[in-house]
């Protein structure tokens, strides 16, 4: 019987010894598994934070730059309406001083003058110039036409308070473009 023992535990013996090291081996093997997922899930949470962290500077960043920009925008558009309000109040003052002066001054510009002061300004294709021209004195029918050898030189129409109430208009609309490229060339700087 001993020797069935002894053979029973010989064979025995060394089959716990090998399922004692496989059960550690095993248990180390799961727990060093463990372990490094736990250290890669670590790792990734730290990613996405530090990631987060990222996005969240250059979100405030962005925001502030924004914010920079729509100041300055706002102050843009505030110094534009100011202007406009300026140039608005010196156009009445002159329009005022135009009716002083025109009250003393018949004097009447040729048509040959007013075609040339409109293409020196861009409108000489204007149907409006074209019809003035072609009026005689008083607004009566005549022959237009350039100024030549035999032809008579005919009155517009046109006064000297007319010419300068477009003056007044002309140099608003010309005032008021300096003003809007002046703004956007400020804007402009602003994001450079």
């Amino acid at each position: 019987m001993a020797s069935v023992f002894t053979k029973a535990a010989a064979f025995v013996g060394p089959v716990l010894i090998v399922a004692l090291v496989y059960w550690l081996g095993h248990n180390h093997a799961e727990a060093k598994g463990r372990a490094e997922m736990l250290a890669l899930k670590i790792g990734w949470e730290e990613e996405r934070r530090e990631n987060a962290e990222a996005y969240g500077k250059a979100l405030a960043n962005a925001l502030e730059r924004s914010r920079r920009e729509m100041e300055r925008a706002n102050a843009v558009s505030a110094a534009y309406a100011e202007n406009r309000k300026k140039h608005a109040k010196e156009a009445d003052a002159l329009k005022r001083r135009i009716r002083h002066v025109a009250a003393n001054s018949s004097h009447l510009f040729s048509s040959d003058f007013v075609r040339l002061y409109n293409e020196a300004i861009g409108l000489s294709g204007d149907a409006l110039s074209q019809a003035l021209c072609a009026l005689g004195p008083a607004g009566e029918a005549g022959t237009a036409g350039t100024s030549g050898a035999g032809q008579v030189d005919l009155f517009s129409g046109v006064s000297e308070a007319d010419l300068l109430e477009h003056m007044v208009r002309y140099g608003q609309r010309c005032r008021k473009l300096e003003a809007q490229v002046t703004g956007w060339q400020d804007l402009e700087k602003t994001w450079q």
